[in-house]
Formats: structure tokens, sequence, C-alpha cells
């Protein structure tokens, strides 16, 4: 019986370790260490938690929990913090507003009578998994409760999308498709919140696809950390011109739409540029909307004031657990913002869980397009 005790009680720490090695990968790609780096540290931290966990199924050698267990309850205490966490997040009376939306739409993607998707292989067979979402675009419509300063702007609406990671994985039609959605929508304007490239040779798919898009006030971008893998991003920003899309990087613009007029702004950090080059952003503007790749800017936008940001780089997790959620979110702040809608002060995030990524495999996490629509409601 003693035995089974100690082996339960390691399968906590080993679990409470599985746990610490994950946040320190979401931090570790929260922030501009090279990605080749992070690679490297996370095949180590996932060898520490093989290795771990190979030696409590095999038994412990005599001395060994005297030995780690300083560290045990290092790890217990951690898993515990995260499951006080869980529980505020899981409880929290914003969480049928954050996760939820107004109207909601699945579109089965290459179905349609255009032309037959050409997916790669890796995509096809992570198709047979059961329950794989990766081709269920989800189009949602949301409405953004600005408060009585967005009266002049009441019924705008603004098309987010995010995370496309244009590749051969999904292919050129694909991308079409999710253009074609975008355009259904038929919003004021148009935002890209970054990760759009992931090929440099997918480049020449730019003018039939993203060069789709087209809104009343305009199609505006920032790049992702993805996009700053490319040998010269510069090249990328011009191909996106080219197209008629506008890049807001490090500088904000104004546009005359409504009473007041809604200002815009655009950032990379911290892959590219800094919050310094937004330092009068948003100055005395009543309503201002900032595009960010990461939410992490989300406590900065919050000090200035800013009305609305919207936000990628997370996917929402791609995979959410039944009740754990979503435990991947390569940011400073976990799963906090993994996706949704969300308030910090007066100011609102939108967090897309994007349209693709490298790994084809989503379950209880569909890519997302969204039409979100200011309103002068009170704030939730």
């Amino acid at each position: 019986m003693w035995y089974q005790v100690d082996w339960i009680t390691n399968l906590t720490g080993w679990t409470g370790h599985l746990a610490l090695c994950v946040t320190i990968i979401n931090r570790l790609q929260a922030t501009a260490l090279d990605y080749r780096l992070l690679r490297a540290i996370k095949l180590l931290l996932a060898s520490s938690v093989a290795l771990l966990g190979l030696v409590i199924v095999r038994h412990l050698p005599v001395g060994w929990n005297d030995a780690v267990a300083p560290y045990w309850w290092l790890c217990r205490a951690w898993l515990g913090l995260l499951a006080i966490q869980w529980l505020f997040r899981r409880f929290s009376p914003q969480r049928h507003w954050r996760d939820g939306a107004e109207h909601s739409t699945v579109i089965e993607l290459g179905k349609s009578t255009g032309p037959a998707l050409e997916v790669s292989a890796l995509v096809q067979r992570a198709m047979l998994l059961p329950g794989n979402q990766v081709l269920q675009l989800e189009v949602n419509r949301k409405q953004m409760p600005l408060g009585p300063v967005a009266a002049g702007l009441a019924g705008l609406t603004v098309t987010h999308l995010s995370d496309l990671h244009i590749s051969d994985q999904l292919g050129k039609h694909f991308y079409q498709e999710v253009c074609d959605q975008a355009n259904q929508l038929s919003s004021d304007l148009i935002c890209l919140s970054g990760d759009l490239v992931d090929r440099d040779h997918c480049r020449s798919w730019l003018a039939d696809t993203l060069g789709r898009l087209q809104a009343r006030l305009g199609v505006f971008f920032v790049l992702g950390n993805h996009d700053a893998r490319h040998s010269d991003d510069s090249s990328l920003r011009q191909d996106l011109a080219h197209c008629g899309l506008i890049d807001l990087a490090g500088q904000s613009c104004q546009l005359a739409t409504g009473k007041e007029g809604l200002l815009l702004g655009g950032t990379e950090v911290p892959w590219s540029g800094s919050l310094e080059q937004l330092e009068s952003f948003p100055g005395e503007s009543p309503v201002s909307l900032l595009v960010s790749h990461s939410p992490d800017t989300i406590r900065w936008a919050c000090r200035r004031q800013v009305s609305l940001v919207l936000a990628g780089h997370l996917h929402g997790g791609q995979i959410r657990l039944p009740l754990l959620g979503p435990v991947v979110s390569p940011s400073r702040y976990g799963v906090r913002f993994a996706g949704g809608r969300y308030r910090c002060g007066n100011t609102l995030l939108h967090v897309s869980r994007g349209v693709a990524g490298m790994q084809p495999l989503r379950w209880n996490c569909r890519p997302e397009l969204t039409q979100l629509e200011l309103t002068d409601d009170p704030l939730p």
C-alpha cells in the first residue's frame, strides 16, 4: 500500500514537472528568441519529461525520493496554482461572452462547387484522425461593446483574419475560399494580425488570395513571428502592398468614418519594431484599434486606454482538451488569452484562433474567421 501511495505522489510530481515544462515553453515562445534555439530547448524539456516518466514507471531507485523531494514539492505547488487559475477561468462570469458568438456558421472547406483542395500528404493523413477540424472554418459574428465613446461608430464592422500560414500544406484553393468567405461578410474594414506566409515560393499566390480581399475602408496588416523568418520581410511587405494591403507595423492612421473617426495602429513586437514607435498612440482619439500579432501587448494597450486590440498567434491552443481546454499557448500569460473576447480595464481584446498552422491538427478548436461589430453598449 505504501508503495502505491509513493507511486501516486511521484506521479503528481511528474505531472507538475510536465506542467512546468509546458509553462516554460509557452513563455519562451512569446519572446523573440531564435526559433532554432527554441526548438532545441523544447526537445530538451520533452526529453526530461520522458526520462522522469520512465524512471517513475520502472520504480524509483533507493534514495531518489530524498534527492528530488524539494523539486517534486515545487512541481506539485505549480500544478496546484495552475488548477486555481483554471477554476477562475472555468467559472468566470464572462466565460460565455468570452468563448461565444452572436452568430456562428461552420463551413466545410473543399466541399463547395469550386476547385478541389490540393492539400499535402501530411494533411491527408491528419484528416484521418477522428475529430480533426482543420478544414472546418467557423465564421463568427461578434459584438464588441465599446461604451458611449463609440456612439459615432456604432454598427461599424471589422473582419479579423489571422495566422493564415500560407504554404503548400493546404494549397492555394484553400486560401482562396477563406478570402471569398471574408469578402462575403462585407465588412467596412479588414485587419490581418500576422503570420500570413510561411513559404517564400507561395508569395506568388498573394494576388489571387489576400489580393482578393475588399473592404470599404481598406485592408490592413501586420506581420508575425513566422513572417519574420523570411530572409527579407521587406519584400513580403512590398508584395502585400502591391496587392492593395496597407502596412500598419509601427505606425497609425486615422480613418475618416463616423462622427469622430477611427484611429488604427499596428505593432509586431517582440519580433519586429518596438512599442516606442507608437508613443503617441492613441493620443486624444476617443476610439482606437490596435492590430497586434501577439495578445501580450494587452497590458500596454490597457494603460494607454486603447479601445480595442485585435491579435492572433495563439491559434486557440489548436487542441482543447475536454474540461481542461487549451494547454499549449505561446504567451507570457499562458492560456489566459488563448482565444475569444476579453476585457482589461476599458480595453477590449479579441484573439483569433487563426485560419491555419504548420501542424494540421485541431480538436475542439476550429479555424476561425470573425466579423466584429462595434457598438456603443456598456462594456461587459
